[in-house]
């Protein structure tokens, strides 16, 4: 042994030790419950709450694409955290940015509320796939765009109510509502109507906690807000248009082109989300705007001028001359008690001055009794959203025919070309089948394939 061999060697570490990039902590706010990271100012920056993507974002995936823009699902990469990116259309032909748009931004900077959606921050920068062309033929600089950081959502109410793999207990149901008029009785109160309010548009985090999303077609009203028994007013010779809210949870006034509505328009949405829990489908699909009114009153009966007084001022009140008998009852008697279905009435109320108020229906006594809402609502950990409808529905066909599953892998199916003769399985390693047709006649009719060891055997 020689004396090189005595002396120590210098160990080789698999791991080196350097610097670690720590995250931020999350903190959480003592007087409105939220959570939220401190982050440290960032250099360079010439306008506060506006940055680009190199160095703070990174996209994992694109969601969607449509007549709004684009939706990328994306890394905060300073708190390692999921994010929305909604890409925000500007018309080459005014190049003006999108008054929704404006409105959006700026009614969601001012609301703070565990039940609605967060605007993290906006981005004006080229999109996040621009720089991955690796083709060397050159291209025009892609342009600028600005687009909304949003905390990014594992669900919305839209997927859960049309994946079967989720089945909603009345206690959850419970909570869901009371997180909802929460949140739309503090937008109310803050003087700010949502006009949109849809399953689509709430979402669910990983928590359990429910968001009330999409701001695009919210502003503010001028009347005094809502009480526990007269919803938000518009104000003094306050108009506003017609032409908003889905279609299937547009409230009645709106419907006959009333005007001057008030925050009553959310409620009735409230009202139709509610009944949304127990049928899995949206409950008022009208084919048109004067075929969705026909719709509402078949429902919940045409309403006489005591039930709603004003309604024969409203430019479509041609539609109230019919006389359909309500038949609301009967459709949800079979999911609610009687306590439920009062609940349900007078959120779906035709006169908007009778209608529920957030503040008054979340101390209705359907919630107060048995059983009661959960304290904590547990999904399961599964992604489910709007787009997932077209793959939940594909799945529930292939479940309801009972289609054989696939075959594995190495196994070759071959399609026998003599009717009442069943396809012919051959493995890959086995003796090829021998097809030399049997003794007889000639016609194709009359042929049969020997049988392979390796096949099932046929009845002749």
């Amino acid at each position: 042994m020689s004396a090189s061999d005595d002396t120590p060697r210098k160990l080789d570490f698999k791991y080196k030790i350097g610097k670690v990039r720590q995250t931020p902590p999350v903190l959480k706010d003592p007087r409105t419950g939220l959570e939220y990271i401190e982050l440290k100012a960032r250099q360079n920056e010439r306008v506060y709450g506006v940055t680009k993507f190199v160095g703070h974002y990174k996209e994992e995936k694109k969601l969607g694409q449509g007549t709004f823009g684009e939706v990328y699902r994306g890394i905060h990469l300073e708190t390692q955290r999921q994010v929305a990116m909604k890409r925000i259309i500007v018309k080459a032909e005014n190049d003006l940015f999108p008054i929704t748009a404006q409105r959006e931004i700026t009614i969601l900077r001012r609301l703070d509320h565990k039940n609605v959606i967060k605007l993290i921050e906006m981005v004006y920068d080229t999109p996040p796939n621009a720089n991955k062309d690796t083709t060397s033929v050159p291209q025009a600089q892609p342009a600028k765009s600005f687009y909304m950081i949003l905390p990014y959502m594992v669900a919305d109410l839209s997927g859960i109510l049309h994946n079967p793999r989720i089945e909603l207990q009345m206690r959850d149901i419970k909570n869901m509502m009371l997180q909802l008029l929460e949140g739309i009785n503090y937008i109310h109160c803050k003087k700010f109507m949502h006009r949109d309010i849809k399953a689509a548009n709430i979402l669910i985090d990983h928590k359990g906690v429910l968001k009330i999303a999409d701001f695009g077609l919210a502003r503010n009203y001028y009347g005094a807000p809502p009480n526990l028994k007269y919803p938000g007013g518009a104000g003094l010779d306050a108009k506003y248009t017609s032409v908003v809210v889905t279609r299937w949870y547009r409230a009645p006034e709106l419907v006959l082109g009333d005007k001057n509505y008030t925050t009553a328009v959310d409620m009735w949405g409230v009202g139709c989300v509610f009944a949304e829990f127990f049928e899995k489908k949206p409950i008022l699909q009208g084919a048109s705007d004067i075929d969705q009114g026909h719709v509402i009153f078949k429902l919940v009966g045409t309403p006489d001028e005591e039930e709603w007084p004003l309604a024969k001022y409203l430019p479509g009140s041609e539609l109230t001359r019919t006389s359909y008998p309500s038949t609301l009852s009967e459709r949800f008697g079979k999911y609610l008690d009687g306590t439920g279905l009062d609940l349900l009435s007078k959120l779906l109320a035709l006169d908007p001055y009778k209608r529920l108020t957030a503040m008054a229906a979340s101390k209705h006594q359907f919630f107060s009794q048995d059983p009661l809402p959960t304290e904590t609502l547990n999904l399961p950990c599964e992604e489910s959203h709007e787009a997932d409808i077209k793959r939940y529905k594909q799945e529930l066909n292939q479940s309801m025919t009972q289609q054989p599953p696939p075959a594995p892998q190495g196994h070759i199916l071959e399609k026998s070309t003599t009717p009442g003769v069943p396809q012919l399985v051959q493995l890959p390693r086995g003796p090829k089948a021998d097809r030399t047709p049997l003794s007889g006649p000639s016609e194709e009719k009359n042929v049969l394939p020997r049988i392979s060891k390796y096949a099932p055997p046929v009845d002749r």
